[in-house]
């Protein structure tokens, strides 16, 4: 987890330096919540097709637990 919020943190850092937007600051909400939600998604899924989680529709989310059979 550490290494993808450093990840997050300086790719955007260094678009803002390009691009001259100061301060080139990362904010949590503005800046890193998004791509962190992006990467836990895809995480999930990755997890999913391994077999290790299962994921189920609520009335308004999704739901994962562990697979048993991964226990």
């Amino acid at each position: 987890m550490k290494e993808v919020l450093l990840k997050i943190i300086e790719k955007i850092q260094l678009d803002k330096t390009s691009r001259q937007v100061y301060p080139c600051h990362v904010l949590f909400l503005k800046d890193i919540l998004f791509p962190l939600r992006v990467e836990a998604i895809k995480a999930l899924k990755e997890l999913e097709k391994e077999g290790k989680v299962k994921c189920c529709q609520t009335i308004n989310d999704e739901a994962y637990f562990i697979n048993e059979s991964n226990q």
